[in-house]
């Protein structure tokens, strides 16, 4: 008899849509006016605003440096820091608790807690508030709307689901490239304060319309995934087949590859961009040229979103995951032969495309693999591997630094990781094949 995680494996294995026989019903049609792109643009908004805003950290180091006579250090601790263990430590709770509540409460409560975040910045009087703030509010709304809106669209999506996660996903990219000069000059003119304030408010104003407009389910509305009619297609849905116990998904092979494979290039994506004005400033680059090159990976990030989010729907699973890998390699290779403004520039791009390409995989894969029932838990628990993969990737790329006086050697580490994502990627189970 065959084992019960073997039937769950190959009930989940792929979401498969087959047409029904000529004699039994019409040819294919969608809805024209499908709603599934309305939870499309309301995934851009809420990950914008949850994620997207904190492109501005950099930003507020110094003013909150000044405002309590403290260090860089202290401030980075107290908030890049707190936030990737809060992160860490929420997202398996909340993936947990996610299916025990609607996923348009899960909005409002990620958009909340981002609003309460800010404006409790402009208030706080102690440095241990900013801790409190970024390891409670601001994790709570990174974890939260990652899940809900990666969800939402795992819910509303099958065929389509690559471009409606790289839609979504462009949120956080368009508002890092459009919010930071806003806030800068807000800085500048207003102070940190009233800064923090209206964009504590601004977010808030946004909690009723954008959970207004979740659907957590086609169904709801009498419509089903991508628009596909009923009458027309049989559909063999992901979440048709068995909840998964966490217990199933740590025996999972499949689970720990995304986990090795997410984590490799989300650590050297992560580390290219914190430490990319910091290489163009070794390389005697101004400030100016360095900001352009951080515009340069958001721009990039949203492109690669949107390109490979349409490109992976249909992509065998080892060609997506080499394509980060490849942008990465280039990137890391440029940085470590060249010093020219131009190289750097490319290596930008090429950051940009894997941060964009690499966003989408996790999400792809584990709604693939676990199915729509499983699909939270099993992000919520992926997650805080990505997060503390890079907690213990940065000091010692940082460490490399300090050692040798020159970011080549932390480079070659990051090839390394990426050699071992090469390494691993033969053993993901390519895509179950499927009649159509």
């Amino acid at each position: 008899m065959g084992s019960p995680l073997l039937a769950k494996t190959s009930q989940t294995d792929a979401s498969i849509i087959r047409e029904v026989s000529d004699a039994d019903a019409a040819p294919v049609h969608t809805v024209s006016l499908f709603y599934g792109w309305v939870i499309v643009a309301v995934g851009f908004i809420v990950q914008g605003i949850c994620l997207g805003t904190h492109y501005i950290s950099s930003l507020l180091v110094q003013p909150l440096r000044l405002a309590f006579q403290t260090t860089n250090a202290s401030v980075l601790f107290f908030s890049s820091s707190a936030v990737m263990f809060g992160v860490a430590v929420l997202s398996p709770v909340w993936g947990w608790l996610l299916p025990k509540i609607t996923l348009r409460k899960a909005i409002a409560i990620a958009i909340a807690a981002v609003s309460a975040g800010y404006t409790g910045l402009g208030f706080a009087t102690q440095l241990w508030h900013i801790g409190v703030l970024y390891a409670v509010f601001f994790s709570t709304g990174m974890a939260l709307s990652t899940l809900a809106t990666n969800t939402l669209i795992n819910n509303w999506f099958i065929l389509r689901r690559g471009r409606a996660l790289g839609i979504a996903a462009a949120g956080i990219s368009t508002v890092g490239f459009i919010v930071p000069p806003l806030a800068g000059w807000s800085l500048q003119h207003w102070g940190l304060q009233i800064t923090c304030f209206v964009m504590g408010v601004g977010s808030a104003l946004l909690i009723l319309p954008v959970a207004g407009l979740t659907i957590d389910l086609p169904e709801q509305k009498h419509l089903h995934p991508d628009g596909i009619s009923q009458r027309s297609v049989v559909t063999h849905r992901d979440d048709d087949g068995p909840t998964w116990s966490l217990r199933d998904l740590f025996r999972d092979r499949r689970f720990w590859l995304i986990v090795v494979l997410g984590s490799g290039c989300y650590c050297v994506v992560s580390v290219l961009v914190i430490n990319l004005v910091s290489i163009a400033t070794a390389n005697h680059f101004s400030g100016e040229q360095a900001a352009l090159l951080v515009s340069c990976v958001a721009a990039c990030g949203v492109i690669g979103k949107l390109s490979f989010g349409v490109l992976y729907e249909t992509m065998r699973r080892r060609l997506m995951v080499r394509i980060p890998v490849l942008c990465l390699f280039v990137a890391c290779l440029l940085l470590i032969t060249s010093h020219g403004y131009v190289s750097m520039l490319i290596a930008s791009a090429a950051t940009g495309l894997a941060m964009g390409a690499n966003a989408l995989i996790p999400p792809m894969l584990a709604g693939q693999f676990f199915g729509r029932h499983t699909f939270t838990l099993s992000l919520g628990v992926i997650n805080p591997f990505l997060t503390m993969s890079l907690v213990l990737i940065l000091p010692v790329f940082g460490g490399l630094f300090d050692q040798f006086g020159s970011y080549q050697p932390g480079l070659l580490l990051l090839i390394v990781l990426l050699a071992i994502v090469v390494i691993v990627t033969p053993l993901l189970p390519e895509r179950a094949s499927s009649t159509h």
